[in-house]
Parts: C-alpha cells; structure tokens; sequence
C-alpha cells in the first residue's frame, strides 16, 4: 500500500515554508544568543527537512526520495522516523558532490 499525495494546498504550504526558510539559497544565518553561550559552531546545526530542502535549492519530495533510497545527504532520525535533522557539515559535503553530479549529467 503506498502512501497517498497531499492535497495541492497541502504541498503549496510546503513549498511557501521552503521559499521563507532562513537557510533559501544556501545562506547560513547566524548563531542565536544561546547557541553562542554554548559555544555552538555555525555547522554544528541540525536542520528540518524544510530548511534543508531550501538549503539544497531542492523540493521536500526530492529529499524524502533521496532518503528513502539512501542517495540523499545524512540525516539523524529520532524514534519512528520522526524528528529527522541533517547535520548541515553533511549537507555542505552533500551539496558540493550533488552540483558536481548534476554538472556532469548536463543539467
């Protein structure tokens, strides 16, 4: 039984959040108050899907494929694969393999 297509409101709502996350284009905003008391590095972030998809410039339906195939960037998954993060090193590595990948498929 395979799961069934969100409603196009559903998905436009999605694709919205994609466009309005901090992290569109690959830009990296910076440390709130409490991550720098912690002493936290910028690429010590664990994104949602929603951020990493607008980090990646690719849809949220892309990286839940590539993560189903185990193709996608590395992901941490909490229990019942709920609360999935990408570590953004892994998605910086993940970016500069993918662009070279779709360079030469001629895309």
């Amino acid at each position: 039984m395979t799961k069934a297509e969100p409603p196009k409101r559903i998905r436009k709502s999605l694709a919205s959040k994609v466009r309005a996350s901090p992290y569109a284009g690959g830009v990296i905003p910076p440390l709130a108050h409490a991550e720098q008391r912690r002493g936290m590095h910028p690429f010590d972030r664990r994104l949602t899907t929603v951020d990493a998809a607008a980090f990646l410039g690719v849809s949220i339906r892309r990286l839940e494929l590539w993560r189903q195939q185990g193709d996608g960037p590395p992901f941490l998954a909490g229990r019942n694969k709920k609360g999935i993060r990408y570590p953004l090193r892994g998605l910086f590595a993940f970016k500069k393999t993918y662009q070279k990948w779709s360079k030469s498929k001629g895309k």
